[in-house]
């Protein structure tokens, strides 16, 4: 009798990230898992996260990173190149390294060096161009050149936008290369979230105020500022509430700035992605534009608040001209205002039709959910992609017979 052929995995991949709880990341690699992916991981943590309990997948812990402690971050930066050094053998026996941000990537090509082998595809995924890329100065020129020299050798990039091709990769680094655009939706792994059903969205009556939320990593000042100029002109006709992580390096007096308002609460944090039904819940708006590098990376973005507010019935609001702003108005995810200014805001909460708002809520309740959330499909596709001759391998296997 013959033995069972065992499972293995589809590839072999060592995913560089620079936060082990980043939902992103988190996302990102249970996906390859559920894909059939061995996914060993080389990330760090931050702000005070122990080594222990880490990560579902295994993980070769780079060390901590703080915010503002640049010397500290040396010292980090040196532990790490060491412990990639000492894990040399698992870039060896890689089929795939991916890297999340520029930083990694570079951190990846050393661990190639160490281990002396170039066998892996190395794919580089950009959720965000910094605001270092876009400048004039000597140093910004200096990233944008280590950043071509790396898309040379790099297999793949990888976009959650094609506002990054458009506006950065090809005009600025000149990068004409192979790019798959994975774009930043919802991924639940094993875990059941559900949805509100269409019917049970009623319009509000006139006394009710009208709810707008901020959802996910609070760092942008500028949102923090228009929002608050909501507040201060609509009172209790609009209520503001905000869930998720205070990014205290970027906005340390949030609590302070909130607190002469009444109509403004903050829940706090949530767990993903058990807590994102209730932090959905009876919202209107979500505020999805990012306004902290209006002109570049802001513009450019397609933000995860998109597609979580429109899988649970919450209408998007993004200013026009922006990528984000295109894909609400092409998908009928929400509105769009003319400009960045308060007013528009307010004078928009002002004339909202409570009927409307209800019909277009309902509307994307009943959108199917694979508008708004993937499945390892995509990076199921991508490693197919990276690794052609696998794929044959991988397809002849799963239509082998079965053993008698």
């Amino acid at each position: 009798m013959m033995k069972d052929i065992p499972a293995q995995p589809i590839a072999r991949l060592v995913f560089f990230g620079h936060n082990r709880k980043d939902a992103a990341i988190v996302r990102r690699t249970l996906s390859f898992m559920d894909a059939g992916v061995d996914v060993t991981g080389f990330m760090f943590r931050r702000d005070g996260e122990p080594a222990e309990p880490g990560p579902a997948w295994p993980n070769v812990d780079l060390g901590m990173v703080e915010h503002c402690k640049h010397a500290q971050r040396i010292v980090t930066l040196l532990r790490a190149l060491w412990r990639t050094f000492r894990n040399r053998r698992l870039l060896r026996q890689a089929d795939i390294v991916y890297a999340r941000n520029l930083d990694m990537l570079a951190l990846a090509f050393v661990g190639l060096l160490f281990a002396r082998t170039r066998k892996p595809r190395v794919v580089y995924e950009c959720l965000d161009v910094h605001e270092a890329m876009t400048r004039e100065g000597l140093a910004s020129r200096a990233l944008r050149s280590l950043e071509r020299l790396m898309l040379r050798h790099s297999d793949l990039l990888v976009v959650s936008s094609p506002g990054f091709m458009r506006e950065y990769f090809e005009p600025v680094q000149g990068f004409h290369g192979p790019y798959a655009l994975i774009e930043n939706k919802l991924y639940f792994h094993d875990q059941i979230v559900e949805r509100p059903k269409p019917e049970s969205i009623s319009a509000k009556r006139a006394d009710q105020p009208v709810v707008v939320a901020w959802i996910g990593i609070l760092r942008c000042q500028k949102t923090l500022d228009t929002l608050k100029a909501l507040a201060a002109a609509e009172g209790a006709r609009v209520q503001l509430r905000f869930h998720g992580i205070i990014s205290e390096f970027l906005i340390p007096d949030f609590m302070e700035q909130i607190a002469p308002f009444d109509n403004i609460e903050y829940v706090g944090p949530y767990e993903w992605p058990q807590g994102l039904q209730n932090a959905y819940a009876n919202v209107d708006f979500v505020w999805a534009q990012e306004l902290s590098w209006s002109g570049h990376n802001s513009d450019w973005l397609l933000p995860n608040r998109i597609y979580e507010g429109s899988y649970f019935g919450a209408l998007s609001l993004a200013i026009a001209g922006t990528e984000t702003g295109r894909v609400v108005e092409q998908r009928q995810l929400g509105y769009t205002l003319p400009d960045r200014a308060h007013q528009s805001l307010i004078d928009f909460v002002r004339q909202v039709d409570r009927k409307e708002i209800a019909d277009r809520k309902r509307a994307l309740l009943s959108r199917p959910r694979s508008d708004f959330v993937t499945d390892s499909n995509e990076v199921r596709h991508l490693v197919d992609q990276l690794l052609p001759d696998r794929k044959n391998v991988i397809q002849d296997m799963e239509h082998a017979p079965e053993p008698k």
